[in-house]
């Protein structure tokens, strides 16, 4: 199919094609995507020649799926929605909040998985008890990881200075200072809804 075709097929049943979206056979193989989805698996796509995209196994797509939950890991999360009719749940990934919509297709006699992602807003973020469950694990994991990273280059720079060592350290830094930003922008949030 071409990719006029897919983003047909998403809109006929509802789909928004602006979101990031992906289609899945029935044996979990990526058959194809967008260009924000590609982005976000951080899978390099030719759009402009879409006909010679070759479908990726399941086996692959499991080590590029970035989405997870407090639940489950990367890999495990991408299984538990391949086992769902229709759903939407919350996941995690790169500091960000997604709502996944998981949705079967069909196309004549064949059957599909349609899963799209939506960026949940900051202000989004607080309206639901599983939102704010997902945000506060998310932030404690990305803290906890870092911290560990931290604490483990430490070890090896005070035995032995390296400027790769240095290197990880400033990337565990970096994402730290992420998660101190997004719960500034949390608690302003909280501050404006606190007034009113």
């Amino acid at each position: 199919m071409t990719f006029q075709n897919w983003t047909d097929l998403i809109k006929g049943a509802g789909g928004n094609t602006e979101l990031p979206w992906l289609i899945l056979n029935t044996k979990g193989e990526l058959l194809a995507l967008n260009r924000r989805m590609a982005e976000l698996l951080k899978i390099k796509v030719d759009f402009r020649h879409f006909e010679s995209f070759k479908k990726i196994p399941k086996s692959d797509l499991k080590t590029q799926w970035p989405f997870f939950d407090a639940d489950r890991s990367a890999p495990a999360h991408l299984d538990f929605l391949l086992k769902q009719k229709a759903t939407v749940c919350v996941a995690e990934s790169r500091l960000k909040t997604y709502q996944l919509e998981i949705c079967p297709l069909k196309d004549g006699k064949k059957n599909y998985t349609m899963v799209m992602a939506k960026v949940i807003r900051p202000g989004e973020l607080l309206d639901s008890q599983d939102s704010r469950l997902a945000l506060f694990r998310s932030l404690s994991h990305e803290i906890r990881s870092s911290v560990m990273a931290l604490k483990g280059y430490m070890q090896m720079v005070e035995a032995k200075p390296t400027g790769e060592n240095l290197k990880h350290m400033r990337h565990s830094i970096d994402r730290l200072e992420k998660v101190v930003e997004r719960l500034s922008e949390f608690r302003e949030i909280l501050n404006i809804l606190k007034k009113n």
